[in-house]
């Protein structure tokens, strides 16, 4: 049956893939399979957690193996969120200078709409004060959003099983960093 499935997949003629009433996955997918097939399992695994961690009946004690934890997101991005006017008001700054720090990487943040900033309010410390070392995990991870989900989540660590964020605080800067290198990345 998997191989029969896998040539299913990897028949160029084809222009959908079908399993059991699931159609259709794009040609980024199916290249894929075709070059990393043995990783499909861990992939569909991934897709499966994470999509039942969305789940509003969802709780830590749910029966997630351990392998996967990693992967399950079960705080959402958009908790305490504010704007550029809040976030001025809690650094005690001027809101130029809040975009100025958007603008240098130094605060997280990403656009609501074409005239509003999201930023998590966590990575305020107090007057003037910021999380170090932001800017170098979003070169790392790209997207502003995935940041912020990367950074807010418990990830495992050397030492313990640990939010990024509240290694940053730490000032354990070099370890966020070495982690969000493999973040998001499929064995190859």
């Amino acid at each position: 049956m998997e191989n029969d499935m896998l040539e299913t997949v990897l028949n160029p003629e084809q222009e959908s893939f079908q399993i059991k009433g699931l159609r259709g996955i794009s040609r980024s997918a199916k290249n894929f399979l075709q070059l990393h097939p043995k990783h499909a399992e861990l992939v569909v695994k991934i897709a499966l957690e994470t999509a039942a961690s969305l789940q509003s009946d969802f709780t830590a004690d749910d029966d997630v193996p351990d392998a996967l934890k990693p992967y399950v997101l079960v705080e959402h991005y958009d908790k305490d969120i504010i704007g550029v006017t809040e976030a001025s008001k809690r650094l005690r700054v001027s809101r130029t200078t809040v975009y100025d720090w958007i603008n240098k990487g130094l605060l997280l943040s990403w656009n609501k709409t074409k005239r509003g900033k999201r930023i998590p309010a966590e990575q305020i410390l107090g007057e003037g004060q910021i999380i170090k070392g932001i800017d170098k995990v979003t070169k790392i991870v790209g997207n502003p959003i995935n940041t912020w989900v990367y950074l807010s989540n418990k990830m495992s660590f050397s030492d313990c099983f640990a939010r990024p964020i509240d290694l940053l605080k730490e000032g354990r800067v070099e370890e966020v960093l070495g982690l969000a290198a493999g973040y998001g990345s499929i064995p190859t």
